[in-house]
């Protein structure tokens, strides 16, 4: 806990990461611990996946609240 604290709800990959608890949600503080000796170690390569992931997202439900908003299976 006091090391998730100490990141003040910000990543030290990315200080403006919008992913930042979802990533401290589901990573693993056993396998971070053991790689790095911090409980919260994120991977350079994962955090870029899903933060193109969380940009795409972001986009394709933007195109369907203006393009479907009228249809009652997407609501």
């Amino acid at each position: 806990m006091d090391e998730y604290n100490s990141l003040n709800h910000t990543c030290y990959l990315d200080e403006k990461c919008p992913m930042f608890d979802y990533c401290c949600i589901h990573c693993c503080i056993q396998s971070g611990y053991y790689k790095s000796k911090r409980f919260f170690d994120f991977d350079t390569i994962e955090c870029l996946v899903m933060k193109s992931c969380y940009k795409a997202i972001l986009k394709l439900l933007s195109v369907g609240n203006d393009e479907c908003k009228d249809v009652f299976l997407y609501q």
